[in-house]
């Protein structure tokens, strides 16, 4: 798989805190693959985990749930961020943690043209 391009884009549109924040990574493949995958800080991501605990405390049974797959990283700098990609690539990890969100298919079988006989071809 090839990077053709990889766009982070803020959660609700405001500036994002490279050192406790979150992003959507965006990343479109050389073939038109779109993949996205959500990025975080372990302070954010902490930050979190208290609130959650906070609002199921007065909950018979507390839980805390995590609505989708989470990249922790130290920072959310670019460079950063665009290595994590890559290394996710390299070592097999990348489509178990991105999400697809556009698919290119490859040739529908049922619409392949039928191979034409020659006039010479016996029946069997």
């Amino acid at each position: 798989m090839l990077v053709k391009r990889i766009w982070i884009d803020t959660v609700d549109g405001s500036p994002h805190d490279p050192v406790s924040g979150d992003v959507d990574v965006v990343v479109e493949l050389e073939s038109g693959e779109v993949w996205t995958a959500h990025f975080v800080t372990l302070p954010y991501l902490t930050q979190q985990l208290e609130m959650s605990i906070a609002v199921t405390e007065s909950q018979r049974h507390g839980h805390v749930a995590l609505e989708t797959p989470h990249v922790i990283v130290d920072t959310l700098e670019q460079g950063v961020i665009e290595d994590v990609v890559y290394e996710m690539l390299g070592a097999g990890t990348f489509e178990t943690v991105f999400d697809l969100v556009i698919d290119i298919p490859g040739p529908d079988p049922q619409e392949a043209q039928p191979v034409e006989e020659s006039p010479d071809a016996t029946a069997l």
